[in-house]
């Protein structure tokens, strides 16, 4: 798994959905992680594989539907403002973006790990 990339992925539409599933990215907004960064923001996923009864992880796809994308943003605005500190500042504003994104077109928030 070292120096993989990991990706956070918010499709435009209803159609970007729908294409996802199929294979087809040209109607999804990909944001790319380090594994250094996942391994950070794993602190984060875990809270809402806690709270949303999801499994978030390394090793498959999993999705945050749009019903709890607001939690999401509140939970990931808590954790930035903990790690003001840290040199992962920009990773958890970078997965914020996504987020935000997501509530914008009103679509799941995809892990593509």
């Amino acid at each position: 798994m070292q120096g993989e990339t990991f990706f956070v992925q918010v499709p435009d539409n209803e159609a970007g959905i729908l294409g996802f599933l199929k294979g087809d990215m040209t109607q999804v907004e990909t944001f790319v992680f380090t594994e250094a960064e996942t391994r950070f923001l794993m602190a984060l996923y875990d809270r809402f594989n806690e709270r949303f009864g999801k499994d978030i992880d390394f090793y498959e796809t999993e999705h945050l539907g749009q019903e709890v994308l607001a939690d999401t943003l509140e939970m990931t605005l808590e954790f930035a403002a903990a790690n003001q500190t840290s040199r992962f500042l920009p990773s958890i504003r970078k997965f914020q973006r996504a987020v935000e994104l997501a509530i914008r077109n009103n679509v799941w928030l995809v892990f593509d790990f």
